[in-house]
């Protein structure tokens, strides 16, 4: 595989609850970008949130934070408007009435582990994808 374009990998496929994706390993690329898209009979609503780890193995992102299953939420850079969202708050607000196809930056240096979550479902369906790659 090139290391420089690697395939792009599903994270979350039409999500309908709160929960999360899956997680994938990123340990050997710098850039990686987030392309949300949302779809369903009802315009999507939820919060959403990035998740990473720096940690060797793969965390539960379901469980507890802990020094041992160690992740956290990390900010998203809007492609489009350049808009930065905290990690914190999410990308939810950006749901409101609205089916969303967007590409955003993740803001982390180098996390080996990438994955999904979403909270407070009330509706619609949620993919989000991952392209990860390095600077030619």
């Amino acid at each position: 595989m090139n290391r420089n374009n690697p395939p792009i990998k599903t994270i979350l496929s039409a999500g309908k609850a709160d929960g999360v994706g899956s997680a994938i390993n990123i340990k050997n690329y710098k850039n990686n970008e987030v392309m949300i898209d949302t779809d369903g009979a009802s315009v999507a609503e939820c919060d959403l949130y990035i998740l990473v780890s720096y940690q060797k193995d793969a965390p539960t992102f379901s469980a507890a934070q802990s020094l041992s299953n160690s992740y956290f939420k990390v900010g998203l850079k809007d492609l489009d408007s350049q808009t930065v969202y905290a990690g914190s708050t999410g990308i939810g607000a950006l749901l409101v009435g609205n089916d969303l196809h967007r590409g955003f930056n993740a803001i982390a240096n180098n996390p080996v582990w990438i994955c999904a979550e979403i909270d407070n479902y009330v509706a619609g369906e949620i993919t989000i994808r991952v392209k990860s790659n390095n600077d030619a």
